[in-house]
């Protein structure tokens, strides 16, 4: 069954791009998911642009939504509507464990893309801060687990907020008759926020001032050196496609958040800390901490800014690989 719908498209040009890169790589067929204004759920093959910013969509597969709350994939399981969207970011071997990357607030998962290719494993990355909350850590940390249910062994790498994230999804597996966290990879950020000056400014400014303007302010932090296309553009326009309130809600909860009592929890469990020598949100001291709190941690310390996974991805992939096989050696 097929049928046409129109779809608005906010990123006109990132979307063109998108389909011109498909075709340079001569890609005639992709299928991905989306919901139509009716409620009607479709996989879309054939886009033409209706006028601007509007995209014509011709769908095959398309399936009524059957319950309030519920949609069901083409072809697949149901699809809850606080589902946590996952990126697959690497393709690489699959005999180590998966890594589950998670990218600091308002930061797309894009940013472990090039360090996970790299890195030759299989990577995941989740956009949690995307689905419907609640956006307590505690409560993301829970989604996150339930996101890769089915993945029998995983190294949690966190970046930025991700890290108290990582941490927190660690301890809560640990409480599982089957836990599947084997490693974590934890950068850019520290056990609380104590030191980390400017949360409190950063949550009054993105109730204030939420706007272009506020986010080419938070990317100028981010990164010691602004990257190339197409990821510039993907980190520039990422925070226009999360809500300001679950951005807060989630940066309040870290406040409140102290893992400092947690990590001794983590015993054998092997784990890198990774800062970056001119990270300007988070200082070396920071990583200190967590690395001595960890009985097996090591601390690497990078030339980056905040966003070591993506400044120094060949570094960063060394890393992740160098966890995952010490995690695969001491498996029992």
């Amino acid at each position: 069954m097929a049928r046409l719908g129109t779809a608005r498209v906010h990123d006109r040009e990132g979307f063109q791009r998108g389909f011109r890169s498909l075709a340079l790589r001569r890609i005639t067929r992709i299928t991905f998911a989306f919901k139509m204004p009716d409620g009607i759920l479709c996989s879309a093959c054939d886009i033409s642009e209706a006028q601007p910013g509007f995209f014509q969509v011709r769908t095959l597969e398309v399936n009524q939504s059957d319950k309030v709350g519920h949609l069901r994939r083409p072809g697949g399981p149901h699809l809850p509507s606080n589902s946590m969207r996952i990126v697959s970011i690497g393709d690489g071997d699959r005999s180590l464990p998966t890594l589950v990357c998670l990218p600091g607030a308002m930061c797309s998962p894009a940013v472990f893309a090039e360090a996970a290719r790299l890195s030759g494993l299989r990577a995941l990355a989740l956009a949690w801060l995307e689905d419907d909350g609640p956006f307590s850590l505690q409560a993301i940390a829970g989604r996150v687990l339930q996101s890769v249910a089915n993945e029998p062994r995983i190294v949690l790498v966190g970046h930025s907020l991700g890290t108290p994230l990582a941490v927190l999804a660690a301890v809560q597996d640990m409480q599982r008759d089957d836990p599947c966290v084997c490693g974590l990879v934890l950068s850019n950020s520290g056990a609380n926020t104590r030191g980390h000056g400017d949360a409190d400014a950063i949550v009054r400014r993105i109730e204030a001032d939420w706007g272009v303007e506020f986010w080419e302010a938070f990317l100028a932090r981010c990164f010691m050196h602004l990257p190339e296309e197409p990821l510039l553009h993907e980190v520039r326009s990422y925070p226009s496609r999360v809500r300001k309130e679950a951005v807060v809600a989630a940066i309040r909860s870290q406040m409140e958040t102290d893992l400092t009592p947690l990590l001794g929890r983590f015993g054998s469990l092997p784990a890198a800390i990774v800062h970056g020598r001119s990270d300007v949100a988070r200082t070396l001291a920071h990583a200190q901490q967590l690395a001595a709190g960890m009985p097996h941690a090591t601390l690497h310390v990078l030339d980056t800014g905040h966003t070591s996974c993506a400044e120094d991805p060949a570094a960063f992939a060394a890393i992740m690989r160098g966890i995952a096989e010490r995690a695969e050696s001491t498996k029992t």
